[in-house]
């Protein structure tokens, strides 16, 4: 990663709420899980996802969870 990239995302940073902040994290923490996960090859499923969509009701898989949050 470039330190021009590093400082535009840091520069970002700067401007967001606490409440915002943690969602970043909480997101930056998932997004460092799953390349680890895949990386290893421990799993091609995530595990949370998968549970979440049958806590919804009917079941989902992770492609479908990731495809209403993301529109992937």
């Amino acid at each position: 990663m470039t330190n021009s990239l590093v400082s535009q995302i840091v520069e970002k940073l700067e401007h967001l709420p606490d409440p915002t902040l943690n969602e970043v994290l909480d997101f930056v923490e998932f997004l460092t899980w799953r390349k680890t996960g895949r990386q290893v090859g421990l799993t091609n499923e995530e595990p949370l996802l998968s549970v979440a969509g049958v806590l919804s009701g009917d079941p989902l898989s992770d492609r479908e969870i990731e495809a209403e949050l993301y529109g992937v």
